[in-house]
C-alpha cells in the first residue's frame, strides 16, 4: 500500500514537471496548495496554477521573390475586331531562378489606341474597331506598388494592328448583295472602287450603284446584270487606298414562296403589280422567276389597268415546268385610285389666290388680316410633291374656333381672337395638327423707303425706281395700304405726284427722268410720319464702253409644274451696251448670237429680239447643272455669264427587274416588261446600243418613234429610258443591259 502511494505521488510530480517544461516562456503568478482527495483506494493530488502569457508574433519562413525581367511570349502583330480576340501570355525571370511572387499587370497605351482596345487582368484583349494599339506587361509586388508606379519589371512595348476587313458578303437578290466590314469605314466608296470577278471564268461584273449604310459598316451593291447561280465571285473593294477582298458564293434554291400585299395603283394607267419571290434560302429571286397572274381583270406584261375606285382580285403563280408543281401567293386586292397622299410636308399662310413659297413658312396672322389662306404642301404617291392647296384631297378642321376659323375646303382663314389656335389638316388618310398664331390687330407703324435712288438720261432705259412698303408694329409688311409720293423739291424727274396700293409686301414706284439733278419726294401713308426719297438723275452718257447680258437667273425645273415662286423656270435675257457708269446705252439683242453650253458640253445657238432661257425648251430641257451663255457680235465674244439649273422635285427611280427578253421581240412593250417603274409611270422612249445590228439596229437617240423587231438574238447595251407620269418626263441613263434570245 505504501509502495503504491509513493508510485502515485511520483507519477503526479512527473506530470507536473512535464507541464512546467512545456511552457518555459510562461511565468507562474499564483499557485494553490496541493489538495488531497482519497476515494476508495485512489489518492489524487491536485494543484491549480495561474499563468501570465507573453506571446510573440510568429514570422513566416517564405521569402518574396521579385521579377528580374518580363516578356510577352506570344506576341501578335494583328488581331481582329470583337470581344476576347486574343490572349497575351508572359514569361518572367528572377535573379535567383526561383518562382516569382510578383503580380502581373497588362497596360494599353491610351495615346496609341485607335482600335478602342481594352485588356483584362489575364491579358485577354477586346477591340471595338479597326486601328491599332500598344500593349505592355509589368510586374509589381502588389496592387499598392502598382498604383504607386513601383514596378519590378517592364516588358517590351508591343504594337498590334487591327486591320479593316470584309467580314461577310451576302446575296440579297440576283443583282444585289451586301458587303459587311468588321469596322465602320471612314472613306467614301464609289462604284469605281469595286471590282467583281467570276472566280471560274474571270469575267467581270460591273457595278451600277453602291449605298453606304448609316452606321458605315456595310455597302449595298447593285450590279448591272444578274449574277449566275452556282458561281463564286471575288469581291474587291478599295477603301482608303487599301484593297479589301471577299468572296460571294451564289447558291440559288427553288421557289419557296411568293409574297404580295393588297395594293393601290394609279387609275387609268398600266401599273405593275408588286410582289416578291423568295427561294428556300430567303433570297429575293423575283427578277429570275417567271410568274403568271390569276386575276379578275386582265394583267398584261405584269401590269394591270384599273379605273378610279375599281378593284381586282389577283393571285401570283409560279409553275415548275419540269414537275408541274405550283407556288401561289395569297389572293390580294388591287384598287385603282387617282391619288394617294404619302405625307404632309409643310404648310404656310399666304394671300388667297397668290403663288406660294414654302421656303420660309408663316404661321402667324393678325386679328384684322383678311384674304389669307392656309396652304399645304403634300407628297402624293402618284403626283409627287405639290401644293395641296386646297382642293387636292385636302380639308381643314378648326380645333379652336374661338381663336381661328379655317374654311374646311378653301383654307381661307378668319381670325377670331388673339392666341394660338390649332387646325387639323386632313389629306387622304394622313392628318397633321398645326398651330396658327393670331396676334393683335396689325397697325401701320412705319413707312420703309430707300433714301436715295439713281437713274440716268442715257438711252432712255435707266429710269430710277423705288420700292416702298408699310410695316406694322411687328415689322411685318402690310398689303392694301395706300402710299402717296409728292414732289417736294427739284425737277430732275417729271412726276409731280405718284400713288399706289401695297400688294405682296410693297409697291414699286417708277420715275421718268427729264434732266440731270436731284428731286426729293415726300412719302405719306395715312397718319404715319412721312419719309423722304431723293431721286438722282445722271446726265446722259451715250459712249458705249462694254456689253452685258441682262436678266440671267438660276432656274428650277420643278417650278414648271407647281405653284411656287422661290426660283423661276424661265428667264428672259437681253444684251445691252453700257457706258462707263454701267448704265444701259442700247439694246443690241437682235444683233447678237447667243451660244449656250449645257453641263454635258453640248452647244446650242439662239438669236432674236428676246432670248428666253426656258426649262421647257429643247436647249435646257431636263438637264440639271451649270450652263454658260456667251454673246457674240460678228463672231466676236462680247459678254458671257453662267446660270444654274436645279430640280427640287425628287426624281423617281426605275430599275431592271429582269435583264432578259426570251421571245426574241424587241419593242417598247418588251423592254418595259423588263423594268420596275414607279407607280403611275410608263415608258416614253428608249435608246440602246445593239450587239447585233444585222438583226436590231442601235437606237442612239430619243426620237419618240415606235418600233418592234422580231427574231432577235442580241444584247442591248447601255439601255437608257425616258419615263413619264403624264405630267413630267424623266431621263434615266445606262440602267443596264438586256439579253434578247428566242
Amino acid at each position: 500500500m505504501k509502495r503504491k502511494l509513493l508510485k502515485s505521488i511520483a507519477s503526479s510530480m512527473a506530470i507536473a514537471l512535464v507541464v512546467t517544461t512545456a511552457v518555459p516562456s510562461m511565468t507562474a503568478s499564483a499557485a494553490t496548495a496541493i489538495q488531497r482527495n482519497i476515494t476508495n483506494d485512489n489518492i489524487t493530488l491536485e494543484r491549480t496554477y495561474g499563468y501570465k502569457v507573453n506571446a510573440k508574433k510568429a514570422h513566416s519562413s517564405k521569402k518574396k521573390v521579385s521579377a528580374k525581367a518580363i516578356t510577352i511570349n506570344n506576341p501578335a502583330t494583328e488581331v481582329g475586331v470583337g470581344k476576347s480576340v486574343y490572349d497575351f501570355n508572359t514569361t518572367i525571370t528572377t535573379k535567383s531562378g526561383k518562382k516569382c511572387t510578383d503580380k502581373v499587370y497588362f497596360f494599353i497605351d491610351n495615346n496609341n489606341n485607335t482600335a478602342g482596345a481594352t485588356v483584362n487582368s489575364k491579358g485577354v484583349v477586346s477591340t471595338k474597331k479597326a486601328g491599332s494599339f500598344t500593349i505592355t506587361a509589368k510586374t509589381a509586388k502588389n496592387n499598392a506598388y502598382k498604383k504607386a508606379g513601383r514596378f519590378t519589371a517592364v516588358s517590351q512595348d508591343l504594337t498590334v494592328n487591327v486591320p479593316l476587313k470584309i467580314s461577310n458578303v451576302k446575296l440579297n437578290k440576283s443583282n444585289t448583295f451586301t458587303v459587311e466590314f468588321n469596322s465602320p469605314i471612314d472613306s467614301t466608296v464609289t462604284k469605281d472602287d469595286i471590282i467583281i470577278y467570276n472566280a471560274s471564268t474571270q469575267g467581270r461584273e460591273y457595278v451600277k450603284g453602291v449605298i453606304l449604310s448609316a452606321d458605315r459598316t456595310s455597302l449595298l451593291i447593285e450590279s448591272y446584270t444578274n449574277l449566275t447561280p452556282g458561281q463564286t465571285y471575288n469581291i474587291n473593294v478599295r477603301v482608303g487606298g487599301n484593297m479589301l477582298t471577299g468572296t460571294l458564293s451564289y447558291s440559288q434554291g427553288s421557289v419557296a414562296r411568293i409574297n404580295a400585299n393588297d395594293q393601290t395603283v394609279k387609275a387609268g394607267t398600266a401599273s405593275p403589280i408588286a410582289y416578291t419571290v423568295y427561294d428556300q434560302n430567303g433570297m429575293d429571286i423575283t427578277g429570275d422567276t417567271f410568274v403568271t397572274f390569276e386575276s379578275t381583270v386582265p394583267v398584261v406584261n405584269n401590269k394591270i389597268t384599273l379605273s378610279a375606285g375599281a378593284m381586282a382580285y389577283v393571285t401570283i403563280v409560279y409553275t415548275n415546268v419540269a414537275t408541274g408543281t405550283q407556288v401561289r401567293s395569297n389572293r390580294i386586292s388591287v384598287t385603282g385610285s387617282s391619288s394617294i397622299i404619302n405625307s404632309i410636308d409643310n404648310y404656310t399662310i399666304a394671300a388667297t389666290g397668290s403663288k406660294v413659297s414654302f421656303t420660309s413658312p408663316v404661321n402667324t396672322i393678325s386679328l384684322n388680316e383678311r384674304n389669307k389662306s392656309l396652304y399645304v404642301q403634300i407628297n402624293d404617291k402618284f403626283q409627287g410633291q405639290s401644293t395641296g392647296a386646297n382642293g387636292k384631297n385636302v380639308t381643314f378642321e378648326a380645333l379652336d374656333s374661338n381663336i381661328v376659323i379655317v374654311d374646311s375646303r378653301s383654307g381661307v382663314i378668319t381670325p377670331v381672337a388673339v392666341g394660338t389656335g390649332y387646325v387639323k389638316i386632313i389629306a387622304g388618310s394622313i392628318t397633321k395638327v398645326v398651330p396658327i398664331i393670331v396676334t393683335a390687330s396689325s397697325l401701320a407703324a412705319t413707312i420703309q423707303v430707300p433714301t436715295t435712288v439713281t437713274g440716268s438720261l442715257t438711252g432712255g432705259m435707266n429710269n430710277p425706281t423705288a420700292y416702298v412698303s408699310i410695316v406694322d408694329q411687328y415689322g411685318k409688311p402690310m398689303d392694301g395700304q395706300t402710299i402717296t409720293l409728292t414732289r417736294y423739291t427739284g425737277s430732275s424727274v417729271s412726276n409731280t405726284s405718284l400713288s399706289g396700293v401695297t400688294a405682296n409686301g410693297g409697291y414699286t414706284f417708277a420715275f421718268t427722268p427729264v434732266a440731270a439733278g436731284t428731286t426729293v419726294y415726300q412719302v405719306k401713308s395715312g397718319n404715319l410720319a412721312p419719309k423722304y426719297i431723293t431721286v438722282t438723275v445722271v446726265a446722259a452718257d451715250n459712249v458705249e464702253k462694254t456689253y452685258s447680258i441682262i436678266g440671267i437667273k438660276n432656274l428650277d425645273i420643278a417650278h414648271r409644274y407647281d405653284n411656287t415662286i422661290s426660283t423661276p423656270h424661265v428667264a428672259q435675257v437681253s444684251l445691252y451696251t453700257l457706258n462707263a457708269s454701267g448704265y444701259k446705252v442700247q439694246n443690241v439683242t437682235s444683233k447678237a448670237v447667243f451660244k449656250i453650253t449645257t453641263p454635258n458640253g453640248n452647244v446650242s445657238s439662239m438669236t432674236g429680239n428676246a432670248i428666253n432661257l426656258d426649262t421647257s425648251g429643247n436647249i435646257i430641257a431636263e438637264t440639271v447643272g451649270t450652263y454658260t451663255i456667251i454673246a457674240y457680235i460678228n463672231n466676236v465674244e462680247v459678254a458671257r455669264g453662267t446660270f444654274g439649273v436645279t430640280d427640287s422635285a425628287a426624281a423617281p427611280n426605275a430599275t431592271l427587274n429582269s435583264n432578259r427578253i426570251t421571245n426574241g421581240v424587241v419593242s417598247k412593250a418588251t423592254i418595259e416588261s423588263c423594268l420596275s417603274l414607279p407607280t403611275g409611270y410608263s415608258l416614253a422612249d428608249v435608246k440602246f446600243i445593239s450587239s447585233n445590228t444585222s438583226e436590231i439596229a442601235s437606237r442612239m437617240n430619243f426620237d419618240g418613234s415606235s418600233f418592234s423587231v422580231s427574231h432577235v438574238t442580241a444584247t442591248l447595251y447601255n439601255v437608257s429610258i425616258k419615263i413619264t407620269n403624264g405630267t413630267r418626263t424623266y431621263t434615266l441613263n445606262n440602267i443596264g443591259n438586256i439579253v434578247v434570245t428566242e
